[in-house]
């Protein structure tokens, strides 16, 4: 009976240990972007220097990515950015306010009515989930990371229906552009001043002509990329050299991580 106490109470200190490895390393003082694997649709998460969890877009596997990445018991996501209403990803985002506290939601305000979308609001109203519509004049701060939004206005000048997430923390920039099928993305850096450090593109806009990308040159290039559709014979939108453009399908998940000043990448 002893000898079973034991073992119990080193497997129990063990566990412990172990969670507060993983505490630690997600709470680090450090701001980690990390690009999800996905079948469909394409995620990403971002840990703040304080250890908030913030998600933009999604995929059909964010639910897996999250669990991985965050501690079990912390159930709220800080901020979910959604900045493609695509029914994969409200999909997606539907799913997470079932799941998590979600303490606020950005969400682009369109004219163009849809079950998805029009539910997705009902939903946020429903569950009191503070709804913040997003313009390419959005900015805000959250743990000293500024975000903004820019984008294309549509033909008629409504609300800019195709967006990106700009994210700027000390002397490190990120565009996450997704896949908003943003057109001229060097034209909207351009406009906004902007040459980021890390430029992220859906494996969508790989076909885009190649003068697209003629000025910008991001440090690194990530290629959110469905295992179902991209290919290994698509152009990326993005200089193109070995050493700073990765894949999502090539490498699994790719996380960043910065203090502000310097990065690495590691692929988990």
């Amino acid at each position: 009976m002893k000898k079973y106490i034991i073992q119990i109470a080193i497997a129990v200190l063990a566990l412990f240990i172990m969670l507060i490895i993983q505490s630690i390393k997600l709470h680090d003082g450090k701001m980690h972007i990390i690009f999800c694997t996905n079948e469909e649709g394409n995620g990403i998460l971002l840990k703040t220097p304080k250890g908030s969890l913030i998600v933009n877009n999604a995929g059909d596997q964010v639910n897996s990515c999250i669990d991985k990445y965050n501690t079990f018991w912390d159930r709220t996501i800080t901020m979910i950015i959604l900045t493609n209403c695509t029914s994969q990803n409200i999909y997606a985002v539907t799913a997470l306010l079932d799941k998590y506290n979600v303490k606020s939601f950005y969400i682009p305000k369109t004219s163009i009515s849809s079950l998805e979308y029009d539910g997705l609001i009902k939903k946020l109203i429903d569950k009191k989930i503070p709804i913040q519509y997003i313009t390419t004049d959005s900015h805000w701060n959250i743990s000293n990371i500024n975000f903004g939004i820019i984008g294309e206005p549509n033909e008629n000048q409504e609300t800019p229906i195709k967006f990106a997430t700009q994210i700027n923390y000390g002397n490190f920039n990120a565009l996450l552009a997704g896949d908003s099928k943003i057109e001229k993305v060097e034209s909207l850096l351009q406009a906004n001043q902007a040459n980021p450090t890390l430029l992220e593109l859906s494996d969508k806009l790989t076909s885009q002509d190649d003068n697209d990308n003629q000025v910008i040159n991001p440090a690194i290039t990530i290629i959110s990329a469905t295992k179902s559709k991209y290919s290994l014979s698509s152009k990326p939108t993005a200089p193109q050299s070995n050493d700073k453009v990765f894949t999502t399908n090539q490498k699994s998940d790719i996380e960043i991580i910065t203090n502000g000043l310097t990065w690495v990448k590691q692929f988990n």
